[in-house]
């Protein structure tokens, strides 16, 4: 069964009715159901969610918790698999690798080393910074399956 790991900007795009690319995360994740993949998120890729639908919610997007709550029982209901890595000294020493042989970000190189760890398939994310990863062949699209 192939394994696809969430960034961020899906969970978002996917709650968030009129977000730009709310259909395009919403197909994908329909996609990926019907062809059984198994959801892997992380506590990085949770947080980086929280923040951003915690600044829609002083944006006046969200009119209380509660619906921020019924957001994350809808990504629950994906029944994610939740991955996280290791962290030592060489896992710190890794990513800073990461970092420099691929010139991303901290977090994204944190998201790519889990990845790794976890041996998933394919990597789901609107961001244009995990082109490389995808082209040096690191991961696969989950946008083109």
């Amino acid at each position: 069964m192939n394994k696809v790991y969430l960034d961020s900007n899906i969970l978002v795009a996917y709650q968030i009715e009129n977000h730009p690319f709310y259909l395009k995360a919403k197909n994908l994740i329909e996609k990926l159901i019907k062809k059984k993949f198994t959801f892997c998120l992380s506590p990085l890729a949770l947080d980086e969610y929280l923040y951003i639908v915690l600044k829609y919610f002083k944006a006046g997007y969200f009119s209380d918790f509660n619906q921020i709550l019924f957001s994350l029982k809808n990504i629950s209901l994906l029944s994610p698999k939740y991955v996280n890595i290791y962290w030592s000294k060489k896992t710190m020493f890794e990513v800073f690798l990461l970092i420099k042989k691929y010139r991303l970000r901290p977090r994204d190189a944190f998201h790519l080393k889990i990845i790794q760890e976890e041996k998933i398939d394919y990597l789901a994310s609107f961001d244009d910074d995990f082109k490389i990863i995808i082209k040096e062949k690191l991961v696969k699209d989950a946008l083109i399956v």
